[in-house]
Parts: structure tokens; sequence; C-alpha cells
């Protein structure tokens, strides 16, 4: 014979209480997703100072994972095995850094048991822009003190140079962490401190040469078929010329490569579409249209050398009589400062 169980009072209290647990576990884990989400949107791409995403820093010398149970702001921090290492930051563009200071702050834990009471490790903070070819120490190698069990800041100067690359348009920004411990430790929290100014890379104003390219109605000239030389770093407006006048092509293509063969960087914005640059080299194709004018805006490139060229291709048809009357220029607008045919 079949046995039935009958569910008494605590029975049902009990399954009561593990959906209440499931319900509390889920509101948790949403709270945690939108504090990030709000975290990482009010400190834009300097959030890898605060060591909160995967793939934010990483090193050669040994392992570095995220720690939730143990930080100093924020919802992680970076923890760092013992030896000496070099722990490098993702690229980050210096137009993400809206406010800069003279020094730079970090922050670090030193577990309550150690190895070597008597020296616990040192720190120095470095800065690179590999587009400029330059790295530059951030303050001077500090001492990590014994603040066992506890978190400590050690500030760093920021030299006059760092500043200024700072203040310049580069998309390739990385910081570098040197520890040398003889123990694990924990980072958190790599801030501006101390006297803040804005920065002021999104106010540069463009100098074009001769006055060619600042704006619209003094374009400088790409023929379809060639390329010219540009090096980002302002408004450059640049006009396509030179197309067919007998046939109607299908197709207009812009092709942009940089001449140090690294990875392209920058936004392209067309018709309000922002087109991100991606690889070593970009093509772009637009729909051919007599009498459409095609402007690009191209930003955030970071001062480096990039060779544009600009094509058709397939057969639309031929061109008519009036077409051939109507026929207007092609434009197209970018982020730079000067060009070199």
């Amino acid at each position: 014979m079949a046995s039935h169980r009958s569910f008494g009072f605590g029975d049902v209290c009990a399954k009561i209480e593990m959906e209440n647990t499931k319900i509390v576990k889920k509101r948790i884990r949403i709270k945690e997703k939108y504090i990030k989400k709000k975290l990482e949107k009010s400190y834009a791409e300097f959030a890898i100072g605060r060591f909160e995403t995967d793939g934010d820093w990483h090193s050669l010398e040994t392992e570095t994972s995220l720690d939730s149970k143990r930080k100093s702001e924020g919802m992680k921090s970076l923890m760092t095995s013992a030896g000496w290492k070099t722990i490098e930051s993702r690229n980050v563009s210096s137009a993400d850094f809206e406010l800069i200071g003279e020094k730079m702050s970090l922050d670090i834990f030193v577990p309550l048991h150690t190895q070597n009471v008597y020296w616990i490790g040192n720190v120095e903070l470095w800065m690179s822009v590999p587009s400029s070819n330059k790295r530059i120490q951030i303050g001077s190698q500090q001492t990590i003190q014994p603040y066992f069990g506890n978190w400590k800041s050690y500030e760093f100067d920021v030299p006059a140079q760092a500043l200024e690359l700072l203040s310049e348009p580069h998309s390739d920004i990385r910081f570098q962490i040197v520890l040398n411990s003889a123990d694990s430790v924990w980072i958190d929290n790599l801030r501006f401190v101390g006297t803040m100014a804005a920065n002021p890379v999104n106010k540069w104003t463009p100098q074009c040469p001769g006055d060619n390219g600042c704006e619209p109605a003094k374009p400088l000239l790409l023929r379809v078929d060639e390329s010219i030389r540009v090096v980002a770093e302002g408004d450059l407006w640049v006009e396509i010329v030179g197309f067919p006048n007998d046939w109607v092509p299908m197709k207009v293509k812009v092709g942009l490569a940089a001449e140090d063969g690294a990875p392209l960087t920058g936004f392209m914005v067309f018709e309000g579409e922002t087109i991100p640059l991606m690889g070593w080299y970009s093509e772009n194709a637009f729909d051919f249209v007599p009498g459409k004018r095609y402007l690009l805006k191209l930003y955030n490139l970071g001062g480096r050398s990039y060779r544009m060229n600009a094509w058709v291709n397939g057969v639309a048809g031929e061109m008519t009589v009036a077409e051939n009357i109507v026929f207007t220029r092609y434009e197209v607008v970018f982020f730079g400062s000067r060009t070199f045919q």
C-alpha cells in the first residue's frame, strides 16, 4: 500500500522560507548589477581604476584575480601573488578623464599574517602611451607599510610630461603598477587626488595648414583613386572629387590605415551613425547618389598618422545629360589637423 505523507505547518513554513531566500538572492544579484553599471557610468572609462571588471588589468609575470570580499571601495579589488610583477591596464582614452589632478593615489591591503614582517614590499606607478612612444613614471617608488589587516593609500606625484599627454587626444593610455611583495597583497581605487582641474583635451582648437580643411567652405581635396596622409588632431574637412562623369558607380568607398601598422583607434560618424574603427585597416562603403554630399566625422584618433584613400566600384548605369548637369561635389569631413598630399 502506498504511503501518503501529510504536510504540516512546519513544512509550509520551510517552503515559504526557501522561496523567500530565492527572492532575496535574486534581488541582491539585480542590485549588484545595477550598482556596478551605475558606478561604471559615473566613472566612465576610468572605471579601470576601481578594479571591478575582468580584463581591465593583466600581468605577464603572475596571475591576478578580482576579490569581492576585500575592497577599499566599490564591489571588488585586485589580488596579486607574492614576487615581482607588472600589472598593466587596458587602453584608456584621454577624453575619458574629465578631471585630472596633480597626484594619483592607490590603495593597498596587507594581510594580517605575512611571511616577512620586516619587509612587505614596494610599489611603483607608470603611465605609457605607445602611439607617442612614451613611458613615464608617476612619482617615485614607495615602500609598502606594515599596516597588517588594513588598507593604506599611497600617493604619487604626476609629472608635467604625463599631464601634457593626458591633455592631448590619445586613445591608448595605459597605467602600469609595478609591485614587489613578500606575500599576496590587494590593490584598489587608483584615482586622481590633490588639486583637480578640468581636462582641456576636449577643448582643443584645430590649426589647419593654410586654413584649409577647418571648415567645409575650404576643404582639402581627395581625388578618387588617390590617397592623402592625415595626422588627426582636430576638425578636418576633406572633399572627395574626381568622380566619373560618363557612368554612375554603385558605391563610394573610403579606406583608412595607420602608418605605424598598429590597430586603428577612434570612430567615424556618418549621417548620425557611429562607426568604430577596428583592426589595422578600415574600409567603409556608401551608396552613390548623384547630388548627395558625403560628410563623415572622424575623432579620437590619438594624433597618429593615417593614410586615407577613396574609390568607386560597381556600375549602376550611364549618366544622363541631366544628371551630368546637376552632378555636384562629394565631401568628407574628418577630425584631424594636418594633411600632406
